[in-house]
């Protein structure tokens, strides 16, 4: 989180909210905070961009929004703003973890790993399924789906 709170100088009602010198301010803690990446040119830059693309950053509402404006949109300019495009790319390349895939990858690994010599790769996939929305499966009805795979695979001939 303390990643993400660095990047608000990047946000657009940041951009538009603060004076010339608050953002200044934030621009120059983003620039000590990412010293090795961002140069300090990059205190001049998002005021450039500010008043170069005021109406347009009017529009946007996230950092995403601001890079596909700046990088995509008006790829000019893109150019006369590398470190403004630079912190850009840096905050979409901000790693995030979904707590619901990390357990997946848990549930399989375990799964896997009793069961790993006995096992088809379809029915450990299965197995995976199961156990990782197993709030789901608790609520089947099993005699619904005994009774709808018994249809499935009935072999009945009409005389």
């Amino acid at each position: 989180m303390k990643d993400l709170k660095s990047f608000e100088v990047l946000q657009p009602r940041t951009l538009l909210s603060l004076s010339d010198t608050e953002l200044g301010q934030r621009a120059d803690e983003f620039v000590k905070r990412f010293h090795s990446d961002i140069s300090p040119s990059f205190s001049s830059e998002i005021l450039s961009v500010r008043s170069a693309l005021r109406k347009d950053i009017e529009n946007v509402k996230t950092i995403k929004d601001l890079a596909h404006l700046l990088v995509v949109s008006n790829s000019a300019l893109s150019a006369s703003f590398p470190e403004v495009c630079t912190a850009l790319m840096m905050f979409l390349t901000i790693p995030v973890t979904v707590p619901s895939a990390e357990r997946s990858f848990s549930k399989l690994k375990l799964i896997k790993s009793y069961l790993r010599s006995t096992m088809s790769q379809e029915r450990l996939k299965a197995m995976a399924i199961l156990s990782i929305e197993q709030h789901r499966a608790r609520k089947l009805d099993f005699n619904t789906v005994i009774d709808t795979f018994a249809e499935q695979k009935a072999r009945k001939k009409d005389f």
